[in-house]
């Protein structure tokens, strides 16, 4: 790129040429050249492919950095051009460049939007006339873009509700004032603009002296967080978090400070309540007869009461991080670890048996519980753990064991009568099988149709000539079905309410004459034999 060049000028000027004359046109981008001005130029010389090139550079097609324009067209004048261009494509800079143009006619085109004119007997104006043009527009674009960045960004301060963001001259007084300062002040942006930072304190926090030693304090570290008592409009008093930033000039010296100012008064009351929770837990703990202990997050305990200590023979300056490991019996300790470690982990109930040390040497067992305390979100503040004395117990359970094996083994002995049960019962098992495998080999082969019912009267098997008697292709269309299905609402009826309890009662009966409905719907007449087949319990 030449000396002379712009640095904010593109590589390569992409221009869009209203130009009827191509031999005009091919001058104007060799005098570009010559100046060191690369272009591409696309050409056009009709009203219709001037908007044309306009809705595609608009669109997806590639966008245009100047517009040079003739003012003498075959179907329409450069100021109807111009006003295409403004409407179409407004932030691209228009320009001139015609072989006459009245004065008259140029100061129309000039308050129209034009950047400049150019006549075409002195083209060597042209480079001068393009980059200044470029230029313009591009520093024109960018401080609209800097002006709505900045509308965005005091959007975004004022749309911030929860707290008040504050800025302040070198001598503190307030130069903004968001909503949400108006929300926690109760003053209005017109009462506190030029108001000084004092405004925002209770009375005895006011004097200038607090104020100077403030802001002199940011000046020096460059940001500073103080907690003040602070006053709203309507003399309600509250608790505030300000962070104060500073802005310095091209010199170094101070030039704004910015103050942001969050409502506390809930976190400081929510810190006392816990340091009094916490004193009440302790005082809690001591008068258990249990041994109590506490850890934070991490599971490593940070406070026991004063029974683990008389009972343990620990002192308290030994027992942090894990030292506790230490009067665990050696051979519950690595289960008692991974159990705990375990629980912190995952955040969920730890309880574990395990020995402890007391102060002579013997060793106890212990049921360990120990459960966390979560806030509002599910996040894990403290854990806090009991152990309780359970050696009685464990030695009941002892005594309580061997009884056990006493009657396991009578369990086991009848076990062992019950197995050769079952082995009987399964060769009887084996027995009917394998009638039930005759029966079905019969079923196959038999010419007369055959079926089998459960106590409730549905279908178990049929034979092949049951299903060619009655219509059916397989056994899935019928089997499951309760024989009353096919019989005719007469005849199902009498066999339920007669002829079915009968042959529950007899056994079995001869040549029984049914009429069963077939699956065309014909009704056939038939004589059928029964006989129930009981099991081992009747």
């Amino acid at each position: 790129m030449p000396s002379g060049m712009p640095a904010a000028m593109p590589v390569a000027v992409t221009i869009l040429h209203l130009e009827d004359s191509p031999l005009d046109c091919e001058l104007a981008c060799a005098r570009l050249r010559k100046a060191g001005i690369a272009c591409n130029v696309t050409r056009v010389d009709t009203r219709a492919a001037f908007e044309a090139a306009l809705v595609k550079a608009a669109g997806d097609g590639p966008r245009f950095d100047l517009i040079l324009a003739d003012f003498s067209l075959p179907d329409f004048d450069g100021l109807e051009a111009l006003g295409i261009a403004k409407a179409r494509a407004p932030e691209t800079p228009f320009l001139f460049l015609s072989g006459r143009m009245g004065e008259e006619t140029a100061v129309s085109a000039l308050k129209m939007g034009a950047r400049d004119y150019v006549l075409k007997q002195r083209l060597a104006h042209l480079p001068a006339a393009v980059e200044r043009a470029i230029l313009e527009a591009r520093t024109l674009a960018e401080r609209r873009q800097a002006e709505e960045n900045l509308r965005r960004l005091r959007q975004a301060i004022d749309d911030i509700r929860d707290y008040a963001i504050i800025t302040l001259d070198p001598e503190g007084r307030i130069t903004s004032w968001n909503e949400g300062s108006r929300r926690l002040f109760g003053h209005t942006e017109e009462e506190a603009l030029g108001r000084p930072l004092s405004l925002l304190f209770a009375p005895e926090e006011r004097s200038a002296e607090n104020i100077r030693g403030l802001l002199a304090g940011v000046a020096e570290k460059e940001r500073c967080e103080v907690e003040w008592i602070h006053a709203a409009r309507d003399g309600r008093r509250f608790f505030g978090s300000t962070v104060l930033t500073v802005a310095r000039d091209a010199t170094g010296a101070p030039a704004a400070y910015s103050a942001v100012v969050c409502d506390i008064t809930e976190r400081r009351a929510s810190e006392i309540a816990l340091r009094d929770s916490e004193a009440k837990f302790r005082a809690i703990a001591e008068s258990m007869p249990q041994l109590v202990w506490s850890a934070p997050p991490d599971g490593l305990p940070d406070y026991y009461n004063l029974h683990w200590f008389a009972y343990t023979g620990t002192r308290p300056e030994a027992m942090t991080g894990t030292a506790w490991m230490d009067v665990v019996h050696p051979d519950d300790q690595a289960r008692t670890a991974a159990l705990w470690t375990a629980a912190v982990r995952s955040g969920d109930f730890y309880e574990v048996e395990y020995r402890l040390r007391e102060a002579g040497g013997r060793y106890r067992w212990f049921l360990g519980r120990a459960v966390p305390l979560r806030e509002g979100d599910g996040r894990i503040t403290r854990w806090f753990g009991t152990c309780t004395d359970i050696d009685d117990a464990v030695k009941a359970r002892a005594a309580q064991a061997d009884a056990r094996e006493d009657l396991e083994r009578q369990v086991a002995e009848r076990t062992a009568e019950l197995v050769a049960a079952n082995r009987r019962l399964l060769a009887e098992v084996a027995e009917r099988q394998r009638a039930q495998a005759d029966l079905s080999a019969l079923y196959t082969k038999t010419p007369v149709p055959l079926h089998s019912l459960d106590a409730e009267g549905r279908l178990l098997s049929v034979s092949d000539r049951w299903l060619e008697f009655m219509g059916y292709e397989s056994r899935g269309q019928v089997l499951g079905r309760n024989i009353t299905e096919f019989m005719p609402p007469d005849v199902a009826r009498e066999h339920r309410e007669h002829r079915w309890p009968e042959l529950l009662r007899l056994g079995a009966f001869q040549d029984m004459p049914y009429r069963l409905v077939k699956r065309s719907g014909e009704v056939a007449d038939v004589l059928v034999s029964a006989r129930i087949e009981r099991d081992g319990w009747g």
